[in-house]
């Protein structure tokens, strides 16, 4: 909320009075026209305005405790009974009534609603047969035509400037009054003209601002539930609503609806003192809000028939649709650009190694995001500073003070020295802040400079109540001592030390900037963690690799020593035949060693395993396994079998490892049967692709189904293999983020399994 807007819709003594004021109870109708409230039930005239005698010929009490179908028979009779039936909305207005007034009949126009026990029955412009008679369908033509040719003119508008002197100009040659504007209220609830048709004559009242004030939150909510609001002649006194009975009397009637009611002294008061004779208010609403009204304005008393002001109410409800689509299409023109930008700018974050750099590197359209100047970026333990902004240390206590006393991820400021005073000193260059603060403790303010405006308004705003008469005393009510500014003369004021007030649309795109970051910061969070857990896994693999090497290679090199001391004793005492024995057994624990190197190469390698995925067919899988091992087997005495297999989302060369692993162990230890049998096969579960390759071998005891997928641990304490082979089974379905284990007993063979996650494969 802007400077000037804090003054003028605080808690005045004016805005408060008005706020209280019974403006729907006043007890009085505009004496133009003749109200009288039907009891529900028996449909007796429980109230009348008391200027029944001069409209109808009755005195009101002769109207009081009478049954109205006995009054006024024949067809206002009729007329009447038949509309109680369905009193929703109004649908029935305005009934045609043809009263006997004074011998000569009189045809009204009745306007009919239901509040709380009471029918409301209200007659106005009364008029004799020979006016009446005019076809009503040519009428309603008319009135259709008014509407369907502004909606038309205004459709094929999409600023809103154009579509406000479209409406005005339209409005005033339908309505005939001298003045139509098109009052927009704002955020802080001020108004402000956007749109007048006038005589060249008459003052210009377009770009002026009214104070909220102006229009009373009690005015604001009867405007949103009576749309269209008439004022034939403010020096109309009014007529009261008398009752039937004290009874009647003590409970206040409520006019809220009624077309005729009567007009506070304070509003009456305000529109003589802008030379008002007469007013018609037509309300926009949005979203059960007073967006804001088309205000007529005439010089002298003007009535408007109840067909006219019908289609007045139809065409503003039309026109606010045709508005908020004008300013819902604006909206989403900007939305979608920053949309295209932030996409933009989260992209490029993702592929830096810092976010922060990024955000430098599209300093730009960052910044144009919301329409900054200025930024500062706190993310990841450091500050960058992008554009026009205070120094480090003044961004830093406006970050500080900004914790410490407003609310909520998203906030935002037009005047950064409400924080502190001593904010001051810098708010030419940084004066607006809007702050985003993610969940992890990360922040970003946008700055925006100050921006000197000159207001105009339609008077001093700050002199809402004038000084009172002396006759009023120090006792009277705040309602008895209300009286409005008197002078609408223009007020230009400059407003300064505030910067362009932060819209929603900004707030909006801070929002989904803020979800965007804060959705890469989560993403980089989960990578670190994952980093970290694969550095732990990758130390424990180290620490094993260290020991398994000390272990496993040193043996070989320990058999190498010896035999070379032997092969020197050997060579001395002239034993050829041992000496070419000890060169043998080098040779063979030398190929044992470079065996074992390569396998750990191998496994290193590991990593790069799964990050090239694809699907791989089931027909694929199987004629790899046919092509490769169906003649070795068949060499061997081996029986293969080979089933039918399902697909799976993986690298297909980390999955032909695998399968060479486990089926060159099959054909190394599961051979030693009479009809060695080598299986392989798998399903498709629920959650994942399986595989097996089973052997009818030695088997391996359940205390080694963990055991043999670790560095150099094997199942057979006589085979010749490294001891890595299972361990990278395991390595490489961890990268696919599967699983593999064994099934297996002494004697009864061994099963391995290795499974794919069907996740990955509807990915």
């Amino acid at each position: 909320m802007s400077e000037y807007a804090t003054k003028l819709v605080g808690p005045t003594e004016f805005t408060e009075g008005c706020d209280r004021e019974p403006i729907q109870f006043l007890g009085r109708v505009q004496s133009h026209g003749l109200l009288m409230a039907l009891d529900a039930g028996d449909l007796q005239i429980v109230r009348v305005s008391d200027n029944s005698e001069r409209l109808i010929g009755i005195r009101p009490e002769d109207l009081l405790g009478q049954s109205a179908p006995s009054v006024f028979s024949g067809e206002f009779r009729d007329v009447i009974e038949s509309c109680l039936h369905d009193l929703s909305a109004g649908k029935n207005n305005p009934l045609r009534l043809d009263i006997a007034v004074r011998g000569e009949s009189v045809t009204f126009d009745g306007v009919v609603h239901r509040t709380g026990d009471c029918v409301i029955v209200e007659l106005e412009n009364p008029r004799t047969e020979a006016h009446a008679r005019s076809p009503r369908g040519r009428v309603i033509d008319q009135h259709f035509e008014f509407v369907r040719g502004t909606l038309a003119d205004v459709a094929q508008l999409s600023d809103l400037d154009e579509i406000g002197q479209q409406i005005t100009r339209a409005v005033r040659g339908y309505t005939g009054f001298d003045r139509v504007m098109l009052y927009r209220f704002e955020e802080d609830e001020h108004g402000v003209v956007i749109g007048e048709d006038r005589p060249e004559e008459m003052e210009p009242f377009l770009g002026l601002h009214y104070p909220a004030s102006d229009v009373p939150q009690q005015a604001r909510k009867l405007y949103c539930r009576s749309l269209l609001r008439l004022i034939v002649d403010v020096d109309d006194p009014g007529s009261p609503v008398v009752a039937s009975d004290d009874r009647q009397a003590r409970v206040p009637l409520d006019l809220s609806h009624a077309v005729l009611r009567s007009v506070s002294e304070t509003h009456i008061e305000y529109l003589r003192n802008m030379d008002v004779g007469a007013s018609m208010s037509i309300s926009l609403v949005q979203g059960g809000r007073l967006w804001g009204l088309i205000a007529c304005h005439h010089r002298g008393p003007r009535f408007v028939s109840y067909e006219r002001r019908a289609a007045c109410e139809m065409l503003g409800a039309v026109v606010m649709g045709q508005i908020t689509a004008a300013e819902q299409a604006i909206a989403e023109r900007r939305r979608a650009a920053a949309n295209a930008d932030c996409a933009k700018i989260v992209q490029a974050a993702a592929t830096r190694a810092s976010i922060s750099d990024a955000l430098v590197e599209y300093e730009r359209p960052f910044l144009s995001l919301v329409e900054a100047t200025g930024a500062a970026v706190f993310i990841g333990g450091t500050t960058r500073l992008l554009g026009t902004t205070p120094e480090l240390k003044n961004v830093t206590r406006i970050l500080d003070e900004i914790e410490n006393s407003v609310g909520g991820p998203i906030s935002r400021l037009e005047r950064v020295a409400e924080l502190s005073a001593d904010f001051s000193q810098f708010s030419k260059n940084c004066c607006g802040v809007l702050a985003m603060r993610f969940v992890n403790g990360d922040a970003i303010l946008f700055f925006r400079p100050e921006t000197v405006r000159t207001i105009k308004w339609a008077g001093n705003p700050y002199r809402e109540v004038e000084d009172r008469p002396a006759s009023v005393s120090e006792s009277d009510s705040p309602l008895d001592r209300l009286s409005p500014r008197n002078s609408f003369a223009i007020f230009a004021e400059s407003v300064r030390g505030r910067s362009v007030p932060w819209t929603e649309a900004n707030l909006e795109v801070a929002e989904l900037l803020k979800s965007s970051i804060e959705s890469l910061l989560g993403r980089r969070a989960d990578e670190v963690s994952q980093l970290q857990r694969r550095l732990v896994s990758t130390n424990d693999e180290i620490t094993q690799l260290i020991a398994a090497v000390s272990h496993d290679l040193k043996g070989p090199l320990v058999t190498c020593r010896g035999f070379i001391g032997l092969m020197a004793d050997d060579l001395e005492s002239g034993k050829m035949d041992d000496v070419r024995d000890s060169a043998t057994r080098i040779d063979q624990a030398a190929a044992q060693m470079n065996r074992a190197i390569d396998d750990l190469l191998s496994f290193s390698r590991l990593e790069q395993v799964a990050r090239s995925r694809s699907r791989v067919e089931g027909d694929q899988i199987r004629r790899y396994v046919l092509d490769r091992y169906e003649s070795q087997c068949r060499d061997k005495g081996v029986n293969l079998e080979v089933d039918e297999l399902s697909s799976a989302w993986a690298d297909f060369d980390g999955l032909c490892r695998v399968l060479d692993n486990l089926i060159g162990n099959a054909l190394k230890y599961g051979c030693g049967s009479e009809a060695p049998k080598v299986t392989v096969g798998g399903s498709s579960e629920a959650d994942e692709s399986r595989y097996f390759v089973s052997d009818n071998g030695a088997g391996i005891a359940e205390r080694d189904h963990d055991r043999v997928f670790q560095f150099f641990q094997r199942g057979h304490s006589d085979g010749e293999g490294s001891g890595i082979g299972l361990a990278s089974v395991r390595k490489i379905m961890q990268h696919h983020g599967g699983r593999a284990w064994v099934e297996s007993a002494p004697g009864e063979g061994a099963t391995f399994h290795f499974a794919f996650p069907e996740s990955e494969i509807k990915k």
